[in-house]
Parts: C-alpha cells; sequence; structure tokens
C-alpha cells in the first residue's frame, strides 16, 4: 500500500523541489520530480563561467531527480532519463536553430547550395538519432 502525494513543493534558500509520487506503509520512498538550483548555488560547484553561463543562462538549473530508500535514509539520484531526454530536446532544439539562421544568412546572401546536395529527410533523422 502506497500513499500518494501528487505534488509537494519544497523550498530551500538557494533551491527549490517539486516532486510527486508516494510512501509505502513500511516508509519505502518512490518520488520524481525537479530540482531547481539558484545560480548562486550551482557556482559553488561549477567553476567554469561559460559553463555557469550556458547551465543557468535561462534561470535555474533544472535537475530532474528521483528519491527512494526509506523515510529514514533517502536516496536522491539524478533521473538519468529525464535527464538524457531534456538534453536530447535541447540539442535537437540548438541543431533546428542553427540550420533556420544558416538558411536565412544564406537566403540573405543568395548562397543557397543546389537542392541536391542538401540532405534528404531520411539523413536529416538518421543524422538526429545519433543524439
Amino acid at each position: 500500500v502506497i500513499v500518494r502525494l501528487p505534488r509537494i513543493a519544497l523550498r530551500f534558500p538557494q533551491a527549490a523541489a517539486v516532486l510527486n509520487g508516494g510512501i509505502g506503509l513500511d516508509k519505502s520512498l518512490n518520488f520524481s520530480g525537479d530540482l531547481s538550483l539558484e545560480r548562486t548555488l550551482v557556482a559553488r560547484f561549477v567553476k567554469n563561467p561559460k559553463l555557469l553561463s550556458a547551465l543557468t543562462s535561462s534561470g535555474p538549473l533544472v535537475v530532474p531527480i528521483r528519491i527512494t530508500g526509506k523515510a529514514a535514509a533517502p536516496v536522491v539520484v539524478p533521473d538519468l532519463g529525464a535527464v538524457r531526454s531534456r538534453l536530447e530536446a535541447a540539442v535537437r532544439k540548438g541543431v533546428e536553430e542553427k540550420a533556420r539562421s544558416v538558411v536565412r544568412e544564406a537566403i540573405k546572401k543568395k548562397q543557397l547550395p543546389p537542392k541536391e546536395e542538401l540532405p534528404t529527410k531520411d539523413e536529416i533523422r538518421d543524422f538526429m538519432k545519433k543524439f
């Protein structure tokens, strides 16, 4: 039997978490959610200024997490599946934005390559699968 908690919001001085999941009658934990870390907190462990800026340029660094274990000894780990999905989405978005920019610039300069030199949809799809 699990007691379901649909949304738990926790606030800390430089971080916040939004979780959902439940607690078993045996005090086992099964939660997932997001941990948002403010730039000042991230700066304590990310010393490279460019990386810090990239991680926090649009606001707090959001790390998907899972919490398992028992109430007396919780285990908090990054949710690697969610991290991977978010990274893939970010890479796709970046590639799409770069492609749009290159095409706009080529149109502006009237320097478009011939159609036969452009990648096909299948080639683009296969390329994106690598990420």
